[in-house]
C-alpha cells in the first residue's frame, strides 16, 4: 500500500491521487524481480506501520539494468506529489526503449521460472529444517 493511502487513514485530512497505482507497480517490479515483495516477511500490520517511515523499497540486486533501477525508483518516490505521472513514466526509457513485445513475453516468463524454481528450492529447504526439527523433537523425547 502506498504511503500516502496508509497517511489517509492515519489522518482523514490527506488525500491521494492515481499515482498512489504507481507506486503499486514499483512494487510489483520489485516482487517480479525478485520473487516477493518488500517486507512480506513481516505481519501486515507492522509493515503497514513501517512504509510510512522506512525509505523507500530498494532492489536488493543491483544486477539490473539502470534503465529498470531507475524506472522502479521513479515509481517508489515517498512524496506522491512528487512521483513522475503516468504520462511521464510512459516516456521513461525503460518503457520506451522495449523490444518488441514477443521478446518480452520470452524474457518475462524465462525470468519468472528462474524465481519460481529459486522459490521452490527455498520451500524444499525449509520443509526438510522443519521435518529435521520435528524428527529431533522426537529422537529427544525418545531417550528420556
Amino acid at each position: 500500500m502506498a504511503p500516502e493511502v496508509i497517511a489517509c487513514d492515519e489522518n482523514p485530512d490527506s488525500t491521494y491521487d492515481y499515482r498512489s497505482d504507481l507506486w503499486s507497480l514499483g512494487i510489483t517490479a520489485i516482487e517480479m524481480a525478485e520473487g516477493s515483495p518488500p517486507l512480506c516477511d513481516m505481519h501486515p500490520m507492522r509493515a503497514l506501520f513501517l512504509i510510512p517511515r522506512n525509505p523507500p523499497p530498494k532492489l536488493k540486486s543491483r544486477k539490473w539494468s539502470k534503465k529498470f533501477l531507475n524506472f522502479a525508483d521513479n515509481c517508489l518516490i515517498k512524496n506522491y506529489t512528487h512521483r513522475p505521472t503516468t504520462e511521464t513514466l510512459l516516456k521513461h526509457s525503460f518503457v520506451r526503449d522495449l523490444q518488441n513485445e514477443r521478446q518480452i513475453r520470452i524474457m518475462l516468463k524465462d525470468h519468472l521460472d528462474r524465481t519460481r524454481k529459486k522459490r521452490e528450492k527455498g520451500r524444499c529447504y525449509q520443509i526438510c529444517c522443519h521435518l529435521l526439527e520435528k524428527t529431533k523433537t522426537k529422537l529427544i523425547c525418545l531417550t528420556f
